[in-house]
């Protein structure tokens, strides 16, 4: 079972993610999409630098099939 703060760390890469890739495919202005990029590779790094990568994708993927 996850603990509650692994949990709330991919939930947030989760959500920091879906709006990057929102505002790619919006065409959104261009500095915006960088900052946005930035704060998901910034909780990303948490999860690499945690050696959390692989579980972390096994649940993303847990997550987009429902």
């Amino acid at each position: 079972m996850m603990n509650q703060m692994k949990l709330l760390i991919f939930q947030a890469a989760a959500k920091e993610h879906v709006i990057y890739v929102r505002m790619l495919n919006d065409n959104a202005d261009e500095s915006a999409v960088t900052i946005q990029h930035n704060r998901y590779l910034a909780i990303y790094n948490i999860i690499r630098c945690g050696f959390m990568e692989d579980e972390y994708k096994s649940w993303y993927k847990k997550v987009l099939s429902k």
